[in-house]
């Protein structure tokens, strides 16, 4: 009969690549987003005239950034073996 094993071959390779993909993840949407979402308020004259931030534009551009960050925090808990369990 076969066994399915629930451990991962190279666990500390996995926790090193997502350690350096969540950062890198971060910087990519702040780095995307800097000039028309993030630092609007702070420099108008970066930002297209045209794009007015409407709620429509600030609901998915919030729960994005509240995603990446969340992304973020799990993935330093998980490589601090910070791991709840039941």
């Amino acid at each position: 009969m076969a066994t399915i094993s629930s451990t991962l071959e190279n666990p500390r390779g996995e926790r090193r690549f997502f350690s350096v993909m969540a950062p890198a993840i971060v910087v990519t949407a702040l780095a995307g987003f800097a000039r028309t979402y993030f630092l609007r308020p702070l420099l108008p004259m970066l930002a297209p005239a045209s794009l007015a931030l409407t709620p429509l534009i600030h609901l998915p551009g919030l729960l994005f950034t509240g995603w990446v960050l969340l992304l973020l925090v799990q993935v330093r808990l998980v490589a601090a073996t910070r791991i709840a369990r039941q």
